[in-house]
């Protein structure tokens, strides 16, 4: 079964520069993109399945119903596969019209998608088995679509049971099943359909968590970004310490100053060549203090230069 969707995401081969890049992707507009796009991509793997389908239908039942089913199916295929490639081309995914372009292509191709499945269902028991095979088929790939174009998926799933309902009409009302076999059936293909809709309804909300971690990391790496920003451009000078309070990172302003680089202070502890013999030992201790609790402290402190010069 083809996968239609894109489900690139920070922990894959889908980067982002920004969180702006970030919310377009996971947008509602975003995701109708990706929607269109993974089902354009997609186009030769579903003709392919349809394909073996029609040949089933051509060899256990009857040419004449094999080309009924594919001339329904191709035509609403290649239909829905030209509609999506002139909106990708239009780029046009915010708009209502976009939305109700998309919810028709898809009306059109899931009567093409269900036909043959109801043709396979009303020609014998075991053709019924064939045709369910194909429901489920059917029925996972649209689940798997929900997230990005849930209008999509309800047309879907609507088009698939009716579809479902004519064949157990016909095998009650025609073929004379018994009302045990058909709720026998029915049960069992809504147990497969439930546990089809609970694991996918699973992977869909850890997915989501996904999303929303990624966004928070993304979020705290602009944030840092920014603050990064400010720090190497700020008038005076900044030390960043790890909490051993070991230097990791100087800006250009403590070079100014002090004349040292990061280069050389890097992993060394400040009070190791910034202290000069007179500073006041209090105030070091208050700053040592505040580091350990995360809290902002202001101090007055003699230093000296990389030249040994004095300053405060």
């Amino acid at each position: 079964m083809a996968n239609p969707i894109d489900t690139r995401s920070l922990s894959g081969s889908k980067s982002f520069q920004d969180l702006a890049a970030f919310d377009r992707y996971h947008s509602e507009a975003g995701l109708r993109r990706r929607y269109v796009s993974g089902r354009t991509r997609a186009m030769g793997q579903r003709l392919w399945v349809g394909f073996v389908g029609i040949v089933i239908l051509t060899v256990l039942i009857s040419p004449q119903v094999g080309f009924l089913a594919a001339a329904i199916h191709i035509p609403a295929e290649l239909t829905e596969f030209f509609i999506f490639r002139r909106l990708l081309a239009r780029g046009d995914f915010e708009s209502r019209s976009s939305e109700w372009t998309i919810r028709a292509a898809t009306g059109i191709q899931a009567i093409g998608m269900c036909a043959p499945i109801a043709l396979c269902g009303l020609h014998g028991e075991g053709l019924r088995v064939l045709a369910w095979s194909y429901f489920l088929g059917a029925t996972i790939n649209s689940i798997l679509t929900a997230r990005h174009h849930r209008s999509s998926h309800m047309i879907r799933m609507s088009m698939l049971f009716g579809a479902a309902a004519i064949v157990l009409l016909e095998a009650y009302f025609i073929a004379g099943l018994g009302a045990i076999d058909v709720l026998t059936e029915v049960t069992a293909v809504g147990a497969m359909i439930y546990m089809l809709y609970y694991l996918f309804t699973h992977l869909d909300r850890r997915d989501m968590r996904t999303v929303a971690a990624e966004r928070n990391l993304l979020l705290q790496s602009t944030m840092a970004q920014r603050l990064a920003l400010v720090a190497e451009h700020a008038t005076d000078s900044v030390i960043l310490m790890d909490a051993n309070q070991h230097i990791t990172w100087v800006n250009d302003q403590f070079t100014q100053l002090t004349g040292f680089t990061l280069a050389e202070v890097g992993g060394r502890h400040p009070g190791d060549f910034l202290n000069h013999p007179d500073t006041d030992p209090a105030e070091v201790a208050r700053i040592v203090d505040a580091a350990a609790s995360q809290k902002p402290v202001n101090a007055l402190l003699l230093n000296r230069r990389k030249d040994g010069t004095t300053l405060w």
